[in-house]
Order: C-alpha cells, then sequence, then structure tokens
C-alpha cells in the first residue's frame, strides 16, 4: 500500500469513527429528550451517557442548542420520512389519509409531543423558523397530494381550497390526537381514532 493510500485509508477510518461517536451522542440526547418529554437536559449529563468528557462532547457540537438542533432535526425528518413512506404506499386517497392519521396519533401517543418541545426549545434561534416551516411544508404537501387523488375521484368538492385544508386538516390530526392521548391514555386506540377524524373530515369535504 502506497503512502497516499495509507493516509487515505486513515481519513477514512478517523472519520467513520468521527462519524460513530457523533451518532452516539445524539442517541443519548434523544433519549434524554424522550424520557423528560422535552429538552430538560444539560451537556454534562449526555456527556456522562456517552462515558466522555464535557470538553470531549463539545468537539463535536459547539454548544448545546447545536445539539438541540441536530436531535431536532433527526426526529423531525423520521416523522416526515414516515409521512412520505404512507403516501407512496398506493392505497386509494381516503385511507392514505386515515394512515396518515393514524402517524400522528401513533407520535402523540409514544411521545410525539418531542418534537413541539423541541421547536419550542430552539425558538428565537437563527434559522428555528425555516426549520420547522420546511417540515411543515412537507407534511403539507402530502396531505394536499391525497386531496388532489381525492377530488379526481370525485370525492372532494371542485370549490375546496386544498393547500389552506391542508393545513387545516394537519392542525386537526395533531390536536385531536393530543386530546384524545391525554384524555384516554394507555386506552387510546390510533386506529378507531383515525376513522373517526376522517369520517368527520369526509363529511365536510364530500363531493354533493
Amino acid at each position: 500500500m502506497s503512502l497516499t493510500e495509507r493516509i487515505v485509508e486513515r481519513v477514512e477510518t478517523k472519520t467513520r469513527k468521527s462519524e460513530r461517536t457523533r451518532e452516539r451522542i445524539v442517541s443519548a440526547a434523544a433519549q434524554l429528550v424522550l424520557e423528560r418529554r422535552g429538552a430538560d437536559f444539560q451537556m454534562a449529563e449526555v456527556a456522562a451517557a456517552c462515558g466522555m468528557t464535557k470538553g470531549a462532547l463539545y468537539y463535536y457540537f459547539r454548544d448545546r442548542t447545536a445539539l438541540v438542533e441536530e436531535v431536532f432535526d433527526r426526529a423531525a425528518n423520521e416523522f416526515v420520512g414516515r409521512i412520505e413512506s404512507i403516501a407512496g404506499s398506493g392505497l386509494p386517497p381516503r385511507e392514505t389519509l386515515e394512515e396518515l392519521c393514524g402517524a400522528f396519533a401513533e407520535e402523540v401517543r409514544q411521545g410525539g409531543t418531542v418534537i413541539v418541545a423541541l421547536a419550542t426549545e430552539l425558538a428565537g434561534t437563527s434559522g428555528a423558523l425555516a426549520r420547522l416551516e420546511s417540515r411543515v411544508d412537507r407534511v403539507s404537501a402530502i396531505v394536499e397530494g391525497q386531496l388532489a387523488r381525492a377530488r379526481e375521484a370525485g370525492e372532494v368538492r371542485a370549490d375546496v381550497d386544498l393547500g389552506f385544508i391542508s393545513s387545516m386538516i394537519c392542525g386537526a390530526f395533531l390536536f385531536a390526537a393530543f386530546r384524545r392521548v391525554r384524555e384516554q391514555g394507555d386506552a387510546f386506540d390510533a386506529p378507531a381514532f383515525s376513522s373517526e377524524l376522517m369520517g368527520l373530515v369526509a363529511q365536510g369535504l364530500a363531493a354533493r
């Protein structure tokens, strides 16, 4: 192996190790956020969970805000990824929307308030609004796409503003789920909730 090849190999090995360490830090922080239902953690706690010094932690993340941003980005991207997967499943639009509603409900039931808590924690920081809006826009666009499919199938009125309604539906999915989970606790039934809520939505959008 040439000197150049050995140097490249060492750099790649160091990069992989750095990525694994960074992943371990983010996972530890995410676990603390999930346990506490919010970003109520200190860098020292994350360092201890990773078995490293606080100084070493700051090598990977310049401050607590940078770590919170990374945890938020990963949690939000994972959720949006699930939404995109459901939208691409090929189910009829009504069934797809019910599945999307169920995804919102499960996110809330399993601690989805974490995303809201992290967004609140980041409020006021540079780029926070754009970071949140980009995810909201992606989810709203997915719902709008399903409504467009339903309109093509004659299930949604022609006079409905699909962009506006998709934002309303996303809000309904989220906040209705918050209420039901709070009221029902462990008895919360996500599929039944999704079916009930989509029945109400369909009544308001149905073609006459």
